[in-house]
This record gives C-alpha cells, structure tokens and sequence, in this order.
C-alpha cells in the first residue's frame, strides 16, 4: 500500500467520522418530528461522499506527449516517521475489527441453530 493511499484512507476515516456524527446527531434531532423517509435519506450522504472525494481525488493529467494518467493527491502531508507509526496501528486496528466480525458472526450463527421459523 502507498503512502498516498494509506493517507487517503486516513483522511477519508476522519471525514466520514464527522459525517457520521453529525448525521447522528440530526438523527436524534428529528426523531420525533419529522418521518423516518427523512432519517433514511440523510444516511445516503455517506455514500455520496465518498463518491464525491473518489472522483475529486483522481485528476486526469492530460499531456499531448503522455497518455491520460491517474494519480492520487493527499490533501494531509505527514512525515514519513508518522507513516511509518501509524500504517502497523492502523492494520492492526482493522485485523482486530475483521476478527471481532467473524466472532459476532458466528456467535449469532449458533444462536440461529435451534430457531424455529
């Protein structure tokens, strides 16, 4: 993974880390007020920003002696020994949320086994 990319993915974690919260707090906002129609939609922000920032990321570099090329900006500069001290955390925090997943999901598999349809 390039520094570039982890960068990117950081950057993008703090981004949708504030969306979210401010969606949770409108959501608290408007729950007795106005209808869940409401509440649904604004969730779909999520998934627009990221989209949004994926192609604002991606700037096509058009060359008449060059080819179209696609290159990633990173709009956070970090030194290199801070990469080098957040790429094992950050992995490490995303092998932990993998095995916690796997674990939920198979302690729920097991409470499925004797239901009832």
């Amino acid at each position: 993974m390039s520094n570039a990319a982890f960068l990117w993915m950081v950057n993008q974690g703090i981004e949708l880390g504030l969306v979210t919260l401010c969606l949770i707090l409108l959501r608290v906002i408007l729950r007795r007020t106005a209808p869940r129609v409401f509440s649904y939609l604004l969730w779909c922000t999520l998934p627009v920003t990221v989209l949004c920032d994926l192609l604002l990321l991606m700037k096509p570099e058009l060359s008449v002696q060059r080819p179209v090329q696609m290159y990633f900006t990173s709009p956070l500069e970090m030194k290199e020994s801070y990469f080098l001290f957040l790429k094992p955390i950050w992995m490490a925090g995303s092998m932990v949320v993998l095995v916690v997943l796997f674990l939920s999901y198979f302690q729920f598999r097991r409470c499925l086994i004797g239901s009832i349809r």
